[in-house]
């Protein structure tokens, strides 16, 4: 079997299982270090993988109120993320510039959220 093959069949299968974003790129080159530490067993690398707890993957939980609090602060402040992280004291600085540049590629960023901060400044000049 090609590599590609190999690996596209192994990241579905995990996709699939796995209950996180395997669109983060730590989940997939955590998964990708599994295979390798696997000797390319594809079974025993998804074995792995579904062992392994958010924290192990570097996916940091966030309670409702916390997003809420998030994004009513990104509504508020923009792209400010020290203003941010004062309306959301329970994470880190790191833990809000994450979040901030996954969350911002989802139809919320644009819709719900970014859309209420842009129509507030230009009503602010």
């Amino acid at each position: 079997m090609a590599l590609k093959a190999l690996l596209d069949e192994y990241l579905d299968e995990i996709k699939n299982d796995l209950p996180l974003n395997l669109k983060s790129v730590d989940v997939i080159d955590r998964a990708l270090q599994e295979l390798h530490k696997a000797k390319y067993d594809r079974g025993a690398a998804v074995t792995a993988m579904l062992k392994l707890t958010p924290a192990d993957l570097g996916v940091v939980e966030w309670t409702d109120d916390e997003t809420k609090a998030f994004e009513g602060a990104v509504a508020k402040y923009g792209h400010e993320l020290h203003w941010v992280h004062k309306e959301v004291p329970t994470k880190s600085i790191n833990e809000i510039v994450s979040y901030f540049y996954k969350w911002k590629k989802t139809r919320r960023y644009v819709a719900a959220v970014y859309s209420q901060f842009a129509k507030n400044t230009v009503q602010g000049m």
